[in-house]
């Protein structure tokens, strides 16, 4: 991107991204080529897996995800909320045929995922509304939740029960539940889900998958409130 286009995309003025992009390039996170368009270089990839790294939970808990995702058949993903999006901070899947491609770092819209209405549930009622506000809520499939109200309850739902299951919200076929995982203040900081296509109705998957998903997320709050971590802060 060039300058202007830099400056445009985060609305700073042009001599402000111009520094940031001199600093950045300086530090060897960004280049600038002989167009003067400047480009991210495999040193940005550092500071992802520096805040992965410091999260301390890999090696403690990928063989828990690892176990949800074999006895139920599908993928088991952790993910934390940036603002409007879920990061996807750990994960494991077995074979699925209709294969959802998720990596550990993907970002994707917090509302349209049952991992993000868990985490939006933490949320009180009126930064509810402020986050609504200020999402696009457009229809994925014909299930897409695109009624401002109903996904506010929607929300309040999943915070009260303390689960949400979704149905092809995103992707026509995926089913997906997610429950929350607290720190050591009792905050949720992260949730926990699974996933799975053409192996459940919704009904047998909250049946059969939400136990497994709970017992988890005991296995990984226990990792979270006896060691340090960033989501202390969260």
């Amino acid at each position: 991107m060039t300058v202007a286009e830099v400056a445009r995309r985060t609305e700073m003025s042009r001599a402000a991204a111009r520094r940031f992009l001199m600093t950045l390039q300086k530090l060897g996170y960004a280049g600038c080529d002989r167009n003067q368009r400047y480009f991210l270089r495999p040193t940005i990839l550092a500071l992802g897996y520096s805040y992965l790294s410091s999260l301390n939970l890999q090696d403690s808990v990928q063989s828990v995800f690892h176990d949800v995702a074999t006895r139920i058949g599908g993928a088991c993903s952790m993910a934390i909320l940036d603002d409007l999006d879920i990061i996807y901070v750990a994960r494991a899947s077995t074979y699925q045929p209709l294969r959802v491609s998720v990596r550990v770092g993907d970002r994707l819209p917090a509302h349209v995922s049952s991992l993000g209405r868990i985490l939006l549930g933490r949320l009180s009622d009126d930064e509810i509304d402020d986050h609504i506000s200020r999402i696009e809520l457009r229809r994925f499939t014909e299930h897409s939740t695109a009624n401002p109200a109903r996904l506010k309850d929607m929300i309040i739902a999943a915070r009260n029960a303390g689960w949400i299951a979704a149905n092809s919200e995103r992707i026509f076929g995926l089913l997906s539940l997610a429950v929350p995982i607290r720190n050591r203040a009792e905050r949720i900081v992260a949730a926990l889900s699974v996933s799975v296509q053409n192996r459940y109705t919704p009904d047998s998957l909250v049946e059969t998958g939400l136990p497994v998903l709970q017992a988890a997320a005991i296995e990984v709050e226990h990792v979270i409130q006896t060691r340090a971590t960033p989501l202390d802060f969260v």
